[in-house]
């Protein structure tokens, strides 16, 4: 509900002055409030491009669509405006009006070379299931005799964090000649994903 019931206001002054009252209308306020958030929503629901995730459903229950699984809710609701004002017949202007409704005002480009039989569209669709829509309403609205060419121009930006490491290991080999004239050798482990070693050997009598 956009604004805040207020019931105890709604009472005649001499009535509000009465402390049961005032508990009554605390307690019945939470229920009233609850009651105008439903009915804003059901408001909300009677429009296409207001619509939450139940009341596009039924729009799309009557155009018989079903969804995608990575659809989100703009994108449904971009696929029902375009099934819900198809009209016939299909013009060149009427296929305007259809492309500004699914990509938005100036964001495609028309090329057309009706002398050859060719059209080219070139849009920049973002979301889910728009290229789906699309193919779709160009498989019925595009006479058979001509050749139609689109392309889906998507630009992104990407953002990140890289973490890079490097490390430099000095590792240094003994051999060690006791008076039995044993040798030993001292020696471990270095794990590492990259880095400069430098290798040194000693030999000591």
């Amino acid at each position: 509900m956009n604004r805040q019931a207020d019931l105890l206001t709604l009472l005649p002054p001499f009535v509000q002055e009465y402390r049961e009252i005032r508990h009554i209308m605390a307690a019945e306020l939470p229920e009233i409030q609850a009651l105008g958030n439903e009915t804003e929503i059901l408001k909300s629901n009677q429009f296409i491009l207001t619509c939450d995730l139940i009341g596009i459903a039924r729009f799309e229950k009557l155009l018989e669509i079903t969804p995608n699984q990575d659809d989100n809710l703009e994108s449904r609701i971009s696929r029902v405006l375009i099934r819900w004002n198809d009209s016939f017949p299909y013009t060149y202007r009427g296929l305007i009006k259809k492309l500004t409704v699914l990509c938005g005002e100036g964001n495609f480009m028309l090329i057309p070379n009706f002398n050859q039989y060719e059209l080219e569209l070139v849009v920049s669709l973002p979301l889910s299931g728009q290229t789906e829509e699309l193919d779709f309403m160009l498989s019925y609205m595009i006479p058979a005799n001509i050749r139609m060419t689109s392309t889906n121009l998507i630009q992104r930006t990407l953002e990140g964090t890289a973490y890079l490491g490097g490390v430099t290991v000095k590792t240094s080999y003994f051999t060690i000649l006791s008076r039995t004239s044993k040798e030993r050798i001292v020696s471990g482990n270095m794990n590492t994903a990259g880095g400069i070693v430098t290798m040194i050997e000693r030999t000591i009598n």
